[in-house]
């Protein structure tokens, strides 16, 4: 599996189970409780999936194109992490920009960066010869 790939899958499945626990956590009146998170758990990620693809593929993309350029794993993550957040931004943006005023509304794309910007460090990228970096 590619790198990419396992990044968006990590992002899609753990994002569900980060989000709304703290979310309940934050509010106890909140319209969701702990029993409802499974139902709830996949309709995000089925939302999430279908949202993300647009920067997947552009991840898709640039990954192909620093593989083939030798790039160091460095800039490989570092890239990879910049065009997530910016990918999340843009989505929610496209979505509600309002989402970005409020403490309670800024925790859903923050959840997304958190889990992006982890996983895209956690994985070893596809490009493995280390002899061929060049910093």
């Amino acid at each position: 599996m590619s790198y990419i790939s396992k990044i968006w899958l990590m992002t899609i499945l753990f994002t569900p189970f980060l989000f709304w626990p703290i979310s309940f956590y934050l509010n106890q009146n909140s319209l969701f409780n702990f029993n409802d998170l499974f139902p709830v758990a996949i309709a995000t990620m089925f939302a999430s999936c279908m949202l993300s693809l647009p920067t997947f593929l552009i991840l898709y993309i640039c990954s192909y194109k620093l593989n083939r350029e030798n790039c160091s794993e460095k800039v490989m993550r570092h890239l990879t992490a910049a065009i997530s957040i910016l990918g999340v931004i843009i989505t929610f943006s496209i979505l509600d920009f309002s989402v970005f005023f409020s403490l309670k509304s800024i925790l859903f794309p923050s959840s997304y960066i958190l889990i992006l910007c982890f996983s895209s460090y956690f994985f070893k990228t596809d490009n493995n010869d280390e002899e061929t970096y060049h910093n």
